[in-house]
């Protein structure tokens, strides 16, 4: 996830969206094509998704004040994130926050009636915009490339079904139900060295193998980050640490994940994090697997009475990685399934263990939309 306060200039325009409008008195959400009336109606949708979003304080909110001073924190920060989720909902939705000319400032913001409003945002959507758009789109940073949405991905780790092979057994705690080859998800190298002008800065040699993986944020359900070891270059070590980046709204944002450089931890709001606008991240894409194969495992970690707690592990050259847990709530009968996109992988529990199966009559759906034990 993105550390909150990261968003700078844009959030500074986005403060006027708790005041009910569909745009400040100089700028307008815009799009080719908009009304006041859509825009208005995709604005309240957005707003009621970021009423949704979970703000926490961070451990060191929490170190300094205590729990109960951690949700003070956390309460306050909430608003701020609202309005920038608000925002990139707005934007996944096609819109632009397209600042106004004085001239056209002034004409909204005169004396009129609602409807008088309304009609002036219309003429003004009505116009050609196309330009005025395109210039105000343009990010601050060159985009990295976004990741395909596709099935059999998760956590930066691409499933082929078919090669997968579930347990014969009954399996208990700390047994294996399903186990079998992967890949990653995407991989790329980088085409030109990497200085960060941070501190401690960043370091990584042209050629540097990263691989891809997505995450939602408090603001994005679904953001794309490329993950390598980068070299954090401090007074007195030079630590190599998977470090994932992504094309920010004020620059690219590096977050240290740590663990393994071929597939570390999702990225957290309280992994060290840095924002560089004067970096250049330069990516190939690669149609092989730069890494190579992964040895994947779904290991049982409890059976109970309610459910079965699981973790997904990847293996390499001798190390490994856990990417993934769940636990999966039993239905009164005693089973649960995982869902595995074209299979499905049923869980029956027999009194301490559970008996898995493994068929190819998915409907699609992933490992997010399992049943979870509340």
């Amino acid at each position: 996830m993105v550390r909150l306060g990261a968003w700078g200039a844009v959030v500074a325009g986005i403060a006027s969206l708790a005041a009910g409008s569909a745009g400040a008195d100089d700028h307008l959400w815009a799009r080719i094509g908009a009304t006041d009336a859509q825009v208005e109606t995709d604005l309240a949708d957005c707003r009621a998704e970021s009423s949704k979003v979970e703000v926490e304080a961070g451990y060191q909110a929490e170190a300094l004040a205590g729990l109960i001073g951690a949700a003070i924190v956390a309460a306050a920060k909430k608003p701020h994130a609202e309005h920038v989720f608000t925002a990139h909902c707005m934007k996944r939705r096609g819109y632009v926050w397209l600042p106004l000319t004085d001239v056209e400032a002034r004409e909204l913001d005169g004396d009129r009636l609602p409807g008088d409003r309304a009609a002036w945002i219309d003429r003004f959507y009505a116009g050609d915009l196309t330009e005025r758009l395109d210039a105000a789109w343009k990010p601050l940073v060159p985009p990295l490339p976004e990741a395909v949405d596709e099935r059999f991905s998760f956590d930066g780790v691409r499933f082929d079904p078919v090669k997968l092979v579930v347990s014969a057994d009954p399996v208990g705690s700390g047994g294996t139900v399903l186990s079998g080859p992967v890949t990653h998800q995407a991989t790329a190298r980088l085409a030109a060295p990497i200085e960060t002008a941070t501190t401690p800065s960043l370091h990584a040699v042209a050629g540097t193998e990263l691989y891809q993986i997505v995450a939602p944020t408090r603001y994005d359900p679904a953001q794309t980050y490329w993950c390598g070891p980068f070299k954090s270059m401090g007074l007195l070590a030079h630590p190599t640490v998977t470090t994932c980046v992504f094309a920010g709204d004020t620059g690219y944002e590096f977050i240290s994940v740590g663990g393994e450089a071929w597939l570390g931890p999702l990225p957290s709001p309280d992994d060290f994090h840095t924002t560089d606008v004067t970096a250049k991240v330069a990516l190939t894409p690669s149609e092989t697997d730069l890494f190579g194969p992964m040895d994947f495992t779904l290991v049982v970690r409890r059976v109970a009475k309610s459910g079965v707690d699981v973790e997904a592990w990847a293996a390499m050259n001798g190390r490994k990685t856990m990417f993934w847990s769940g636990e999966l709530a039993f239905d009164p009968d005693g089973k649960t399934v995982l869902p595995f996109w074209s299979h499905q992988l049923a869980l029956t529990r027999q009194d301490k263990t559970v008996k898995a199966v493994f068929t190819p009559n998915g409907d699609g759906r992933g490992w997010m939309e399992a049943p979870w034990r509340e």
